[in-house]
């Protein structure tokens, strides 16, 4: 889990200091979402744009960043902020592998999520890289939208990416069902990050009015021209390959029949590495009848609070099944409080999950599941226990 934020000012004229504060803020507190690197885009009115980034927590980045030329650039003439928070999951911890990443000098992008099949995608060390270089180069196309939709059918994991096209004049959204994304629109400006309750908690204390929130379409590309145009967002059918396959983690070997930490789930026979391939209606149909209502475990990849902002320890979980072997998603609801868990934790290697599969349902377009989780629980394992 990495954590995205941002600011778009409604100033033509730049950034003023109060929206400039707004950033720092919404920077400072996302590194909840992602302690291990820090990094910044700085997009201008007269195109250009900078880049500054470092593997360190962002109390430790933030005084670099403020004053900085970048960061002054931003009063005098700027559109946009973007910022990040990462989380190392692909890709050791250091200064090259922080997000932004640029290609060929006139593309920059932050990703939140992991894929599974980047090194099909690029030859990079680090899976947000590779979906820059991809996303980059179908941006350059005269037929953007099935150049896109094309290449992200080829993309297999988790993502919610921002990203500046320079030649495009552009800053532009976009993400599937496995990453959250929201905007913040202001009478003064619009924030935009990976959770609304911190938007909304940064917009409050520093007397932003007129706050909607709207939440990013799942696989529609919003365009934000830096001309002040008005905002372009084109819906995308990803098309998935029939053959394409991607490995998760390895869990025993080939040929055997594996349980789960919770023994209660038995993983398909033969599947020693989880393959996930395109779903088709069949499939689905064997795969509803087969485990609706039973218990089995999951990951959470990424979560959001059920029902800002009352605290109350309601989150909504995104995760995936381990060897359920088609291009799927989990959503489900959990009570921290009730589990004993805290925010912090609630992604942390050690917090094991099972729940019982209440819905399937089908997307007959992009050809995968959405598994619905209820009556989820936890099992808090220690680094020094053993699970069999």
């Amino acid at each position: 889990m990495c954590g995205i934020v941002g600011v778009i000012t409604k100033n033509i004229y730049g950034f003023h200091k109060a929206s400039q504060e707004i950033f720092y803020q919404l920077l400072y507190a996302d590194a909840l979402r992602g302690e291990d690197a820090t990094g910044v885009i700085t997009v201008h009115n007269n195109t250009d744009f900078g880049v500054m980034k470092e593997a360190v927590e962002s109390n430790y980045f933030l005084p670099q960043f403020i004053n900085c030329d970048l960061d002054k650039d931003l009063f005098k003439n700027g559109f946009a902020v973007i910022g990040h928070n990462r989380k190392k999951t692909v890709g050791k911890n250091e200064d090259a592998n922080a997000h932004p990443f640029v290609v060929d000098e006139t593309f920059s992008m932050v990703h939140n999520g992991t894929l599974y099949n980047h090194s099909s995608l690029a030859n990079t060390t680090v899976d947000s890289e590779a979906l820059a270089i991809v996303l980059k180069t179908a941006m350059e196309q005269e037929d953007f939208k099935s150049a896109l939709e094309e290449t992200l059918g080829k993309v297999y994991g988790a993502y919610a990416c921002v990203w500046y096209d320079q030649k495009r004049e552009e800053v532009c959204f976009l993400r599937n069902k496995e990453r959250p994304l929201f905007f913040l629109h202001t009478d003064k400006n619009t924030l935009f990050g990976s959770e609304a309750g911190l938007l909304y908690w940064i917009a409050g204390r520093n007397g932003e009015t007129k706050p909607v929130l709207e939440a990013v379409e799942e696989h529609v590309l919003y365009q934000y021209p830096i001309n002040g145009g008005s905002v372009v967002k084109t819906p995308l059918s990803p098309k998935k390959e029939t053959t394409k396959t991607y490995q998760n983690t390895t869990h025993g070997s080939g040929g055997t029949t594996e349980r789960s930490p919770f023994r209660n789930f038995v993983a398909p026979k033969g599947k020693g590495k989880s393959q996930q391939t395109e779903c088709s209606k069949n499939e689905f149909k064997r795969l509803r009848k087969a485990f609706l209502q039973k218990t089995v475990p999951f990951r959470v990849n990424d979560y959001v609070e059920r029902y800002y902002p009352t605290n109350d320890g309601n989150f909504i979980v995104m995760g995936a099944i381990p060897h359920l072997g088609v291009d799927h998603n989990v959503h489900g609801y959990i009570d921290l409080l009730e589990q004993g868990i805290t925010e912090k934790e609630i992604d942390a290697s050690y917090v094991k999950y099972c729940g019982t599969i209440s819905d399937m349902s089908y997307n007959a377009k992009a050809k995968n599941i959405t598994v619905t989780i209820t009556d989820i629980k936890t099992n808090v394992v220690k680094q020094n226990e053993t699970v069999h």
